[in-house]
Formats: structure tokens, sequence, C-alpha cells
């Protein structure tokens, strides 16, 4: 099985160098960072002069400054077009690289879905952090369904036959709210029975909002626990209105 970890990268050259050396010391997988104009010339440069050093380690270069999910997206685009077959996402500065580990073993168990969850481990963020993730867990719990302890983890993993799944056309989120769309999307690719219902219907959008609790979600989860350090990327207001706005589009689109 081959194994993708991707990772957009900004102004990361204070760590960037850090972790790489810590995340090629695990086997069994290889690296795709991405990178797009917000992405400053000092961690290009450190990137490249690694990626022609060490074969596991790829550049996916974006044009312009699309915002961070559009990084994500653009990486999870790129796998699905790949020769690999499961990919794990990661954060450059927050998450423990010893945690690979835990999720390499899930995979090989067979999960097709991995879900980090930092309240199972050691979360080091801040009380302003804390406090913005468990009111959109406790959101995303009450107004999409989500039925997780860690709706806002970036730490995560997913075959190809799942991210293939997903329509990326339909995704909603500019920001960090990336992740808790990420999961519910995953979580409500309809089941195999509601599909074959579905199929001959004039109105297959509607049918599959129906349809898609009838059977239960088409794939299982397994969730596991890490360790996250605190995120040196602030969270102004603006950032985090803006995501409750993109929440509230999610919610009104999804369930309504």
């Amino acid at each position: 099985m081959k194994i993708l970890l991707i990772t957009p990268c900004g102004k990361e050259e204070g760590v960037i160098q850090k972790h790489i050396d810590s995340v090629v010391t695990i086997d069994g997988f290889d690296i795709l960072f991405i990178v797009d104009d917000f992405t400053n010339e000092e961690t290009n440069k450190i990137l490249r002069d690694n990626s022609t050093k060490n074969k596991r380690i790829k550049i996916l270069s974006i044009k312009n400054n699309t915002g961070l999910a559009a990084c994500y997206l653009e990486g999870y685009k790129w796998f699905s077009k790949s020769d690999y077959d499961q990919v794990i996402e990661m954060d450059v500065d927050s998450h423990k690289c010893e945690d690979l580990k835990l999720f390499m073993e899930k995979i090989k168990e067979g999960n097709k879905i991995i879900f980090g969850n930092r309240n199972l481990g050691n979360n080091n963020s801040s009380i302003k952090r804390r406090a913005i993730s468990r009111m959109g867990t406790m959101f995303a719990k009450i107004l999409l369904g989500l039925n997780l302890d860690d709706a806002t983890t970036g730490f995560q993993s997913f075959s190809k036959e799942v991210v293939r799944s997903l329509d990326f056309d339909k995704f909603i989120s500019t920001s960090f709210l990336i992740q808790t769309e990420m999961k519910y999307r995953v979580l409500n690719i309809p089941c195999k029975e509601a599909l074959e219902e579905c199929q001959g219907l004039v109105s297959k959008i509607s049918c599959y909002k129906f349809f898609k609790f009838k059977n239960g979600p088409r794939y299982e989860y397994s969730e596991i626990p890490i360790r996250y350090e605190n995120s040196k990327t602030s969270l102004n207001y603006k950032m985090i209105f803006s995501s409750f706005i993109e929440f509230l589009l999610i919610v009104l689109e999804n369930r309504f």
C-alpha cells in the first residue's frame, strides 16, 4: 500500500526543517508539501533543498493565494489522481510526527477513515483555541449531527475510495473550518443501498438528503489519541466570524 502525507505550508521557515527532519525518520509514506503565493521564499527554499535530497519529499505549487482550505482541497485532488492508496493530513507546527505511527497501524488494519482526537491524547493548545474547538465541536454535533468529540482537528486520514467519493465543487469552507466540513462530508457519503433507491429519480440531490441516514453512512471510522502543541498561527475575530458564517451556510445547504 502506498501512503501519502499532505501538509500545507505558509510562512514556516522557523519550524519546517525541524518538521522535515522528524517526519522522514518514519518510513512507509511520501510527503507532499502544498505551497501557494502566501508561502514565503525562505520556506520555499527549504522545501526545494530537501526535495532534491530526498525522493520522498514532493512539492505541489498552487498559483495565487487561494486560502488554507483551497490548499488542502488541491492536495486531496492531487492524491485522488495519483497512484497512492491512503492519505494522511497533518500540520507543520502543531501535530506530533510520532503520532503518525498510530495512523500507520490503523491503516494497516484496513481502516479507511481515521480521525485524530486531541481529547483522547494531550492537548496543549491555548485556552482560546480550546474554547473555540469545543464550541465548534458542539455546534457540529447539534446542527450537523456530527457525533465526534473533536470535530475541528486537522490530523486525519482517508482512503482513495473515500476521497474519490467526494464532490470537491460542493465544499464551502475557505478557512480552518475545512476540517469540520471534511469530516461531515466523508461521514455523510450515502450508503450503497441509498444510492440504489435513488436510481431513476429526477431529483437525486433531494433523494440523497432523504435516504443518506436510512441505512447509515457508507464508511465506518476510527479515532486515535493525538498530541497537540499550540499553533503559532493566530486566530483573529475576523477569521472566527467568517468561519461561523461558512458553518451556517453548510448547515443550511445540507440539513434543510
